[in-house]
């Protein structure tokens, strides 16, 4: 793990990572020196709405606008 997959995971900005790396362009400092891990990508995935969630959110507002 890198030091910069490490701010990665506290959600640092990248424009923030790349200045503290000393690099020129962030494109860099993301395609080379972070890493994505399998815990990363679920959590990702799991902060998404259901498809029932999105269905009850239009739902609601629906009746909210009737």
């Amino acid at each position: 793990m890198t030091f910069c997959s490490l701010l990665a995971r506290q959600k640092v900005h990248p424009k923030v990572a790349q200045q503290l790396l000393g690099h020129s362009d962030v494109r860099l400092t993301m395609d080379i020196y972070t890493e994505v891990d399998d815990r990363q990508k679920i959590a990702a995935v799991q902060s998404l709405p259901t498809c029932r969630e999105l269905v009850e959110q239009k739902f609601v507002s629906e009746l909210k606008s009737a």
